[in-house]
């Protein structure tokens, strides 16, 4: 795949999170790109630094970060016309009606709810594989 190899950004604050869902994807082999960022002005500066961004970019989002949250990055992404084709799944532990809501006011792709345990990322993780054997991009 080299260059097109589709990258996978984690942004959150929480290393423990950040660890966890690093290794559910990585148990996908060598398929992927993994990156991380602490929050949303680290995860724009980071898509921001790639040129070109491969093919295929999808982005796992916390909401509730420093600095910049999540819904302040979806903000920027939404305007950056260079970011259009990245795709945005919202990565949380909030169950808020209004957050969902408000997520889903921007284009993203989905909205995941992080539990205690590690299931969740193993399901973020066939999540994302499903989305790289399915979705085609030009």
């Amino acid at each position: 795949m080299g260059a097109d190899k589709p990258l996978v950004l984690v942004v959150d604050d929480d290393e423990i999170d950040v660890v966890v869902v690093e290794r559910a994807l990585a148990r996908l082999g060598d398929c992927i790109d993994i990156k991380s960022a602490g929050d949303g002005q680290e995860a724009l500066d980071v898509l921001q630094a790639r040129d070109p961004l491969p093919p295929m970019t999808l982005v796992l989002l916390d909401l509730n970060m420093h600095r910049m949250n999540g819904f302040g990055f979806l903000e920027s992404w939404q305007e950056a016309k260079n970011l259009s084709r990245v795709a945005v799944f919202v990565m949380t532990s909030s169950w808020r009606r209004q957050d969902m809501e408000r997520a889903y006011q921007f284009p993203i792709a989905g909205y995941v709810v992080k539990n205690e345990n590690d299931e969740y990322a193993q399901s973020l993780a066939a999540l994302v594989q499903g989305y790289v054997d399915l979705v085609r991009v030009l």
